[in-house]
């Protein structure tokens, strides 16, 4: 096995409700599970703070890890799920997370909407 960790890449670090996220999982060839390992890459959101934390799979996707990296994935957020927000007594805090013998996160900021710029 290789030092080289496995690696999450996505295309964004943000997204809005009901986008799609896209990415792949990078890394050494030597880094990968058993050839034909399955491996699972989940969207995610956690709370944290002074309440209780909570944490809940919103999206998943199975990767069969054959051949060389990279593998790609497609996750979609829900239109119904919670934003990104960092107050004073909580937080809502979005992952993208690769789940091979340890999990691999990634973090992802999730908005209401994207201001488009105004056209020249």
């Amino acid at each position: 096995m290789s030092d080289t960790p496995l690696r999450l890449e996505l295309n964004a670090e943000a997204a809005t409700v009901g986008e799609e996220i896209k990415g792949k999982v990078t890394g050494d060839p030597a880094a990968m599970p058993r050839p034909g390992a399955t491996v699972s890459v989940e969207l995610l959101w956690r709370t944290s703070g002074e309440c209780q934390s909570e944490e809940r799979v919103v999206a998943q996707e199975k990767l069969s890890l054959q051949g060389a990296p990279p593998a790609s994935f497609s996750l979609r957020v829900p239109g119904a799920g919670p934003m990104t927000y960092a107050g004073r007594a909580f937080a809502i805090d979005w992952f993208v997370r690769l789940t091979p013998e340890r999990a691999i996160e990634a973090p992802l900021t999730v908005v209401a909407a994207r201001k488009r710029a105004a056209p020249l």
